[in-house]
Parts: structure tokens; C-alpha cells; sequence
């Protein structure tokens, strides 16, 4: 996502103009940690959700940096998924639509919630912001989405072979949950 590497570079610009030596050094040690992730998965297509989280977490502490005090984070995982397989980096683009479009928009920003339980034998994930919602006009289908979540649904219907779901709505109190739901391995 080179809008994301754009940004987080743009914000180490601002701290490096700042003086803030100490946070330009976390910002540059965080990103160098996530391309070294991205280069270490670049052939796996299934990793353990605790790696997943992992990753999901380092990328949430740049966007803490770029959002400072205008977004928090809160987890619900269940720890007996932790070591269930899911798709390598399929909650990042589920994040960046909860900041761009939820929570960016808000000067207030909001909250991150990230979620994981097991329901008989399938994996639910979900990312939920209580932004500023989806547009009425929603569809929840790829025509709908964004090349982001375009390319979830491909990459879940590919290595699921339509086992795997996930969908988008608007939260009754306010905000949005993207929420997948996923064979159990």
C-alpha cells in the first residue's frame, strides 16, 4: 500500500522538522520492521492469527504516531485462535479502511476494535471503528469495495473456494464492522 508507506514517511518528515529525534527513530524502526515482515511472508499464504496480529499491532503503533491522541485500540481475542491459520496480512486492509474512512474523517477520531473467536468450526475476525459509518448508499459487495477490500474477498474466494465470507455494515450504534468469517484450521 504506497499511500501507507507515503504517509508514514510524510510523518517522519513532520517529527524529523519537529526535532523529535526519539520519535522519528520509533516511526523508522516500526516501518523498517514491517517491510522486513513483508519480505519474510512474500511466498506464505497462511501463517499462525497470532503473526497476524503481530503485524496488525506494529502497523497500529505507526498509524498511533500519525493519529496521536485522536485514536485508540481495543482487542477482544479469544486466545484458543491464536493459532488458527488465516490469510498473511488479510486484517491490515480491513484496518486502513476503519482509519481512512471511519475515523480520519472525525476530528475526534475513535477507536480501533480488533476481534477473534471461534464459532463451531469457523474463525471469526472482525475490525469495527465507531467512525462516521458507511454512506446509506452501501451495498456490501464488491462493487461496493474499494481495491482493499476488493482484494480480500477475491483472495478469501481463491484460497476458500467460497467457505469463506466476509461482509461490511454499518454498526446500529454508530460506525462500521468488517468481519470475516473462515474455515477453522
Amino acid at each position: 500500500h504506497p499511500h501507507f508507506l507515503f504517509n508514514t514517511l510524510n510523518a517522519v518528515t513532520v517529527l524529523a522538522k519537529d526535532g523529535d529525534a526519539a520519535a522519528v527513530a520509533r516511526m523508522l524502526t516500526l516501518l523498517s520492521g514491517l517491510l522486513r515482515d513483508v519480505l519474510r511472508t512474500d511466498d506464505v499464504q497462511l501463517i499462525p492469527l497470532s503473526s497476524e496480529l503481530a503485524f496488525s499491532r506494529q502497523y497500529l503503533e505507526i498509524e498511533l504516531v500519525r493519529f496521536a491522541d485522536r485514536l485508540r485500540i481495543s482487542e477482544s481475542i479469544d486466545q484458543e485462535t491464536e493459532q488458527a491459520l488465516v490469510p498473511v496480512f488479510i486484517l491490515q486492509p480491513l484496518i486502513e479502511n476503519a482509519l481512512r474512512h471511519g475515523l480520519a474523517p472525525r476530528a475526534s477520531g475513535g477507536t480501533i476494535t480488533l476481534h477473534a473467536r471461534k464459532a463451531d468450526a469457523m474463525l471469526e475476525l472482525a475490525v469495527r471503528d465507531d467512525g462516521v459509518g458507511l454512506p446509506a448508499t452501501w451495498g456490501n459487495d464488491d462493487d461496493c469495495y474499494g481495491i482493499g477490500l476488493t482484494n480480500v474477498s477475491a483472495r478469501l474466494r481463491e484460497l476458500y473456494a467460497g467457505r469463506a465470507t466476509m461482509t461490511v455494515v454499518r454498526e446500529s450504534a454508530g460506525g462500521t464492522c468488517a468481519s470475516i468469517r473462515l474455515p477453522l484450521s
